[in-house]
């Protein structure tokens, strides 16, 4: 086990394997026709958790994709070994591993499979290459979409970096589809010509794996692998934090998309953007969109349930602009408006220092240009003139800002109750009469207790 460094108990396994694949929690082990499952967590280490005896035809590889294995034969027969929560006799809930099968009536048969850290697939067909995502993987007519007429059609094995690049390994040798070639028969240390079987390498770290029929394993940097670490943020950091307006959208992530999470007050001034962790996001998200590189877009995402700001990268491919009237409502005349209380100035709608235009004090005075109200705040687009008449532009919460148009109120005329019967006047009418009668009463009581009184002072 490379993570811990260390060797882990042998799996005994009914079965010789010709493909291993591993999501890290668990171990598929497969040949032409068997797979079955092992678990790898610590209480149950060891134990079976599915078994496969049917593949139509001869398997061919297969790649695990964030805990789904997908698999294809020779007979153009597509599989996914999936995990899926259901409900025991007692209503509890467990997890249980269920297989798909699929029929492609494409005429063209893999020979290889490979995936990417986004959750692509990869297949080699002779000397083409073609990319498919999970669902098209499972169509039975999705054809994927071609990437290269020039793979190695000899190759045993393929795998995709990062970025995007193939590295296939054919006899002896790594090669790429731009070029590059890598000699891996002679190893650094035996000095002697081997022979490679197979290798692997990551995306956080420069280091690929390399094992050989001789009964070792190589660590190479030889590849230079893009990773995660080593995304360019020279000019996109300049252009985050340069003093000009900034350009707002908001976008809509895809379902499943991978972001890479980094830390945005360490990135002034860093070369690369400042790595803290991958994952695919299974849900689909509302972001605010910073910034971009080639590739990639800058998002800031407010977690409404940690009440923390996260930045991450994504592909373009893995966002969807929403219109601007879908989050931004853009005044056609500025509205004049006075701030509550002391404020930051933001670049964007986002409340982070280092995106700060300038400090606004108590009772300054601002032109409202428009708002936003689909992020972590709702928010004014300002507008402000400072006493040297610099003009700046930026976000504010909307709390902080009370609108004012320079007018006096208008007057208005209110009616309550009632104006489509005589039902009040009635009511006030008995209200009136109920109140001569309690008068009536009154008097009639003061003058028998009068009359009472003059006749006890004639007995006396």
């Amino acid at each position: 086990n490379v993570n811990v460094g260390k060797f882990e108990t042998p799996i005994e396994i009914s079965i010789e394997p010709t493909h291993l694949f591993s999501d890290g929690e668990t171990i598929l082990a497969a040949n032409s026709t068997h797979a079955i499952l092992y678990d790898l967590s610590e209480g149950n280490y060891g134990a079976e958790l599915s078994v496969y005896e049917d593949f139509n035809g001869a398997l061919v590889g297969g790649a695990s994709v964030y805990g789904t294995y997908y698999f294809a034969t020779e007979n153009n027969f597509y599989y996914s070994l999936s995990q899926t929560q259901t409900e025991n006799e007692n209503g509890e809930a467990q997890k249980d591993w269920t297989w798909t099968e699929t029929k492609k009536s494409s005429t063209r048969y893999a020979d290889l499979i490979s995936a990417d850290v986004y959750g692509y697939l990869y297949v080699a067909s002779g000397n083409k290459l073609f990319r498919f995502t999970e669902e098209a993987f499972l169509s039975a007519t999705a054809e994927g979409e071609e990437l290269s007429d020039e793979f190695p059609a000899a190759a045993t094995q393929f795998l995709v970096d990062y970025d995007g690049g193939v590295y296939a390994l054919n006899g002896a040798q790594v090669q790429t589809l731009d070029g590059r070639s890598f000699d891996l028969s002679t190893p650094v240390f035996y000095g002697a010509t081997a022979t490679p079987v197979s290798f692997a390498f990551g995306v956080e770290e420069n280091k690929a794996y390399i094992v050989y029929q001789e009964n070792y394993i190589l660590e190479t940097e030889r590849f230079a692998l893009p990773t995660v670490k080593t995304v360019s943020a020279e000019e996109t950091a300049e252009e985050i934090y340069a003093e000009k307006s900034a350009t707002v959208s908001v976008v809509r992530t895809k379902p499943n998309a991978l972001l890479i999470e980094f830390d945005l007050e360490s990135l002034k001034g860093a070369e690369f953007f400042p790595y803290l962790s991958h994952a695919r996001k299974t849900d689909a998200m509302t972001a605010l969109k910073i910034a971009e590189t080639e590739k990639h877009a800058v998002l800031a995402f407010y977690d409404k349930t940690a009440r923390k700001y996260y930045t991450y990268l994504a592909l373009h491919s893995a966002c969807e602009e929403l219109a601007e009237d879908e989050f931004r409502v853009q005044y056609n005349e500025s509205q004049l408006g006075y701030l509550t209380n002391a404020v930051t100035l933001y670049k964007f709608p986002y409340l982070n220092g280092q995106l700060s235009v300038t400090a606004l004090t108590r009772g300054a005075e601002i032109s409202v240009l428009g708002e936003i109200n689909e992020l972590d705040n709702a928010y004014y687009h300002v507008s402000y003139t400072d006493e040297n008449g610099t003009v700046c532009a930026g976000y504010i919460p909307k709390s902080y800002v009370t609108l004012f148009n320079g007018e006096p109120p208008q007057s208005t005329v209110k009616t309550y109750g009632n104006t489509e019967s005589n039902v009040d006047a009635i009511w006030r009418l008995g209200y009136l009469a109920l109140g001569v009668l309690a008068i009536c009463i009154l008097v009639d009581v003061l003058l028998l207790r009068e009359e009472k009184t003059d006749e006890e002072d004639e007995e006396e």
